[in-house]
């Protein structure tokens, strides 16, 4: 593959290391508009400096290639403490070409969910959940359409996170999150399909059936929610964190 806007192939570039690819925007699946379901792929470039650098490409299939330089001390910064999303971006990653031993390895190392932190998240999500059911009433109270829309969402991702951590998986970020929570092996009898009602018609019995499915699932309760929202949502600027939706 080259770079169009240069038409230098991949190994004509000067400081390469190494070549890979990953299974791109649709990781690890199939694109549907793609008559062939050809899959789209992602083409990494590892060097030598900490900048990284991109191009991206239409495809007449009406899909794209995102292509990215990263230097091995950016893998290494991500398998020590990336984020889920930038962790689930190598997930099917693989190495087609490379000078650097270390590489593989690296690779294989990123693409974990980080059980150690399973039960603080769990714990943060709850917060999230139960902040966000209680914002809900509170749009609905007020008559407050962009503050219902923006609870809903908010409600439905973190039940789906509590989901996704309870099963130690990555979450891919939106674009890809409800596909994957599907394939999650433990889950709320028809999970997806009430997320996907919830967005599409936010109502009070819609919100408290979907809340009470969550909690329910597994017996989460959390009582003090409120200093656990502020603390994630609001402070974090204090407590020199990440917010809660980044992790």
């Amino acid at each position: 593959m080259a770079d169009e806007e240069d038409g230098l192939g991949l190994h004509d570039r000067p400081r390469a290391r190494a070549d890979g690819e990953g299974e791109g925007a649709g990781r690890g699946g199939r694109i549907e508009q793609c008559p062939d379901d050809e899959l789209v792929g992602v083409v990494c470039r590892f060097h030598e400096p900490e900048r990284a650098e991109g191009w991206e490409f239409l495809r007449p299939i009406g899909g794209y290639v995102d292509g990215k330089y990263i230097s091995e001390g950016f893998l290494r910064e991500v398998a020590a403490r990336g984020s889920e999303p930038a962790r689930y971006a190598f997930q099917d990653a693989r190495v087609v070409f490379s000078r650097s031993a270390s590489l593989g390895p690296l690779l294989a190392q990123i693409p974990r969910y980080p059980v150690e932190d399973k039960a603080a998240r769990i714990r943060r999500f709850q917060g999230q959940v139960e902040a966000w059911l209680w914002y809900c009433g509170e749009a609905l109270k007020r008559q407050n359409l962009p503050l219902l829309r923006t609870a809903v969402a908010k409600l439905t991702l973190f039940g789906g996170r509590l989901v996704l951590a309870h099963n130690e998986m990555l979450y891919p970020y939106l674009k890809w999150f409800l596909r994957v929570l599907a394939t999650a092996p433990e889950q709320p009898p028809g999970l997806v399909a009430r997320i996907e009602e919830l967005a599409a018609e936010p109502n009070r019995e819609r919100i408290d059936s979907f809340g009470k499915l969550i909690k329910e699932f597994k017996g989460w309760e959390m009582t003090a929610w409120g200093a656990q929202f502020l603390q994630d949502s609001e402070l974090s600027w204090f407590y020199s964190s990440a917010p809660v939706d980044d992790i």
